[in-house]
């Protein structure tokens, strides 16, 4: 700062000192007339305030001789699209200097921010004011800048001296209009390019700024350094994107309605916005520190990447595929299930579902647990790939439900093949839905394998007493119950010897029944004793 303005208090101490380096305060400022006196006041305070950045801008011999400050107007589209946002954005300190026209981007505060442009003078035609107040510079080129909100009595002055000083210029072609400047250097820098050609300078990249507000409102602006209005789109971005992570959790909303939603947001919005962006991006040239923005795509792309990960993985909930919390009969089971499941390949085209209970969080495909006119079925997609297990009726031992025990376990049903893996189905988590499933699955089981006729197979409980005798059927004789029983041991016990042996054997009578009771003793020293309904002697069931 010049040492004549940084220690004056008002606009007269720098009338009085006339002149200071480059700045002729006699012509800046006025006293004669009574309104004169306020107009000085404000361009004090608006020198005052401009002065570190407008005096390394200038040239060797250049001089200031008068400043008033403007709005560079928006265009029909501008002011339709973007009205006061980007009126506020467009605020220039109009310098005129002997050599040029310098314009200063001013913030709220009449401070100096990032833009910076001049016009050299043998580029300007001629200068005029239409009947709205707007002030038109005219280029030899053909171009126009127009200039709102200067003072009236400033428009007045601006255009006598303006014009004044063009009746003395040679006309020049060098200068087609206004030229962006540097804002590291000054000098005249053309729009878009990475970095300015004289000091080497970063710039940043209006193609930047214009994918990142693309990819979500706000973040071009945050990008050029624009918080204010950035802090705004954010927000206003955020509470768009959550309302389509809402619509894509939301059980009653489809993909469809989702994915047009959001379609009509990118479109709109976001094309809306990245079109503003590019054109604020357009308004000069803003220094960079760094060319390396990668970290501000990631940022950008987060809650969009975020809503449409969410809604890909609802995809199938909004298919009309929603796991329900209820046990389904085969009569209310929606048609959609059905097709799904075999276009999946969990159930053929021939069969028939009795009971389907899904424990999945967003999609029955996640995980499901049924059972059809010929087979029990159980199975999951996780993401390392599908997990199906499956037992036609005709071959399965044994069945048993596993009620919980506390409210954080599971109704469990475990099954028995007559050969391969145990494995278990979900039942579902209401007790009495589960005592249904496991009944109707019971009762299937049963007919299936009394028409199938043929092999041994257990029905009955677990072995702990008379009541809870494991029912020994498909027996040819009480003779044959040794086989079966070592068989019902391996089962749910382990490899015979390994992991246990019979101690002991009894045989009772009870209701005109055959009851044995087998001791069991473990590899680690405990032992149980189970108990098997035989039959009748020669009852082939």
């Amino acid at each position: 700062m010049t040492n004549a303005i940084g220690h004056a208090r008002t606009y007269r101490d720098l009338l009085e000192a006339d002149q200071d380096g480059p700045y002729v305060f006699s012509r800046i400022f006025s006293d004669e007339g009574w309104r004169s006196g306020s107009r000085s006041k404000k361009k004090f305070r608006l020198l005052k305030r401009i002065e570190p950045v407008l005096t390394p801008m200038l040239r060797e011999g250049e001089h200031v001789f008068f400043l008033t400050k403007g709005v560079t107007s928006l265009s029909l589209i501008e002011w339709w699209l973007f009205g006061m946002a980007l009126y506020y954005l467009n605020r220039r300190a109009i310098v005129l200097t002997t050599q040029r026209v310098l314009l200063l981007q001013l913030n709220s505060r009449e401070k100096p921010r990032e833009l910076k442009s001049h016009i050299e003078w043998p580029a300007i035609a001629k200068l005029k004011s239409t009947l709205f107040g707007t002030t038109q510079v005219e280029f030899r080129s053909g171009k126009h800048l127009n200039l709102t909100g200067v003072p009236r009595a400033d428009r007045k002055w601006l255009k006598t001296v303006m014009n004044e000083v063009l009746e003395k210029l040679e006309p020049s072609d060098e200068s087609l209009g206004a030229e962006e400047l540097c804002p590291h250097c000054y000098e005249p820098v053309s729009l878009g390019v990475a970095k300015c050609d004289a000091c080497e300078g970063l710039l940043k990249s209006p193609r930047h700024a214009t994918i990142l507000s693309l990819i979500f409102p706000g973040a071009g602006d945050l990008y050029l350094g624009h918080r204010g209005f950035a802090a705004l789109e954010l927000f206003v971005s955020l509470v768009i994107w959550m309302g389509i992570i809402s619509l894509a959790v939301n059980p009653n909303s489809s993909v469809g309605e989702v994915l047009t939603f959001a379609a009509f947001m990118i479109v709109i919005y976001h094309g809306v916005d990245a079109f503003a962006t590019r054109r604020i991006a357009l308004k000069g040239a803003y220094p960079a520190k760094d060319t390396n923005i990668t970290w501000h795509f990631f940022g950008a792309a987060a809650m969009p990447t975020t809503a449409f990960v969410i809604l890909l993985a609802s995809a199938g909930g909004k298919l009309d595929l929603r796991p329900l919390d209820t046990l389904i009969a085969s009569e209310e089971i929606p048609a959609d299930y059905v097709t799904a499941l075999r276009n999946d390949n969990v159930i053929r085209a021939d069969e028939t579902i009795d009971y389907f209970y899904s424990k999945g969080v967003v999609t029955i495909l996640e995980d499901g647990n049924l059972f059809t006119d010929d087979r029990i079925i159980s199975y999951a997609f996780p993401v390392e790939g599908a997990q199906v297990y499956t037992t036609p009726f005709r071959q399965v031992a044994d069945l048993h439900l596993f009620p919980a025990q506390a409210q954080t376990e599971a109704n469990i049903i475990q099954v028995v093949p007559d050969r391969g893996q145990v494995y278990h189905l979900f039942a579902p988590d209401d007790p009495e839905e589960a005592d249904l499933f496991m009944s109707a699955l019971l009762k299937r089981w049963r007919t299936v394998r009394n028409d199938y006729g043929v092999g041994i197979w257990f029905d009955g409980g677990m072995g702990y007493g008379f009541e809870d005798a494991v029912v020994i059927r498909g027996l040819p004789s009480v003779d044959s119950s040794e086989v079966a029983e070592q068989w019902w041991l391996t089962l749910w016990f382990g490899q015979e010897g390994a992991d246990w042996k019979i101690t002991n054997r009894a045989r009772y009578e009870m209701g005109g029944r055959l009851f044995e009771q087998v001791l069991v003793q473990g590899s680690t020293g405990g032992q149980r004793q189970v108990m098997f309904d035989v039959g009748r002697a020669g009852d082939a069931r």
